[in-house]
């Protein structure tokens, strides 16, 4: 199994729910400052605090990658696909 951990990112934004978000909740990205990633065959395993993720896993057996001073946006996809759109999108911004 390849495991990998990303520590001390800035910010890891985590962008966490289950349903779309509209209006103010939009503003909720999942901040997470000094925030870690675990990876396991490359799939999302854990996002945390770097103190807690270095607390929980025993990192001697993960490649390290130090992210400090930089934002991680893990499992972040922008498809940005354009479709026939003939609504009005204003009520989804506040």
């Amino acid at each position: 199994m390849k495991k990998k951990m990303i520590i001390h990112a800035s910010e890891l934004v985590t962008c966490k729910g289950t349903a779309p978000k509209y209006g103010k909740e939009m503003c909720d990205i999942g901040m997470i400052k000094d925030g870690a990633v675990v990876i396991h065959d490359d799939i999302i395993a854990e996002t945390g605090k770097t103190e807690e993720v270095l607390a929980k896993f025993p990192h001697e057996e993960y490649e390290i990658i130090d992210a400090a001073g930089k934002t991680v946006l893990p499992g972040f996809v922008d498809s940005h696909t354009h479709f026939i759109f003939g609504g009005y999108r204003a009520d989804e911004f506040y």
